[in-house]
């Protein structure tokens, strides 16, 4: 529904890159922020504008094997958004097959993993991504940034498998009876994004120590008002809008 509102907004955007292809002032303006641009990537797609044009792409990818020349984010972001909306058994086995090969493909292979709803490939992306015992590691991958779905079932398996670690790791993965917090640890437990998402981190360790707790407490509290106070807001607007005349 929001992104409904927005669609105006984002087709125009959509007009303004074409024309960069022969205006250069205003390709230099989208480069002064590469982030801009991929977020821009994103919303194209999660409207279905045909610009996204993720059937060349994802055909490409299964031709080639991999990402083909040009603009790899925009390659990623419409081949994880089919993946997510109506990847295929051929597409999926294509991803699982790139999970076993451990060279500079894999990690593309892994992004490209967590965008499938499929359980078997993400539990095998969810393990392998733990077992690279790093957090920074672990932060990409909540933090997908060729996505704006929410992948509740990877996510899910992703905080199972952490909570599957040796309890002296999980401690130490979150900064835990430490002098104080880190900030890897900090960006870990921030990247969560819903109220049952939290529940799922809480439950990682039985005790979250003295630093730690006031972060869970703010994020508890966050997600309170976004599910009582601000999407009900959201929501009402929206549906007044949509009946006005």
């Amino acid at each position: 529904m929001t992104l409904a509102f927005y669609y105006l907004i984002i087709e125009w955007l959509d007009k303004v890159m074409d024309d960069t292809k022969t205006k250069p002032e205003l390709a230099a303006l989208w480069l002064l922020d590469a982030n801009r641009l991929i977020q821009f990537y994103k919303l194209r797609c999660a409207i279905n504008l045909s610009s996204c044009d993720p059937e060349d792409k994802v055909e490409k990818w299964l031709k080639s094997g991999g990402l083909a020349e040009g603009d790899h984010y925009s390659q990623m972001i419409a081949i994880c958004h089919h993946l997510f909306t109506r990847g295929t058994k051929e597409e999926y086995n294509m991803v699982e097959n790139g999970l076993k090969q451990f060279n500079g493909k894999w990690t593309t292979a892994i992004q490209l993993a967590t965008c499938v709803r499929n359980e078997d490939i993400l539990k095998k992306v969810a393990n392998q991504i733990i077992a690279t015992r790093n957090a920074a590691v672990y932060t990409a991958m909540l933090q997908n940034e060729f996505t704006l779905l929410y992948n509740k079932k990877f996510r899910a398996l992703f905080w199972r498998e952490i909570a599957n670690m040796p309890l002296m790791e999980r401690k130490l993965l979150f900064s835990i009876e430490t002098d104080q917090t880190t900030q890897v640890a900090q960006i870990l437990v921030h990247s969560i994004r819903s109220s049952s998402e939290l529940e799922w981190l809480i439950n990682t360790v039985p005790d979250w120590g003295h630093y730690m707790k006031s972060h869970i407490e703010y994020l508890r509290r966050k997600f309170q008002w976004i599910d009582d106070t601000a999407t009900p807001r959201i929501k009402h607007f929206l549906l007044r809008v949509i009946k006005q005349p």
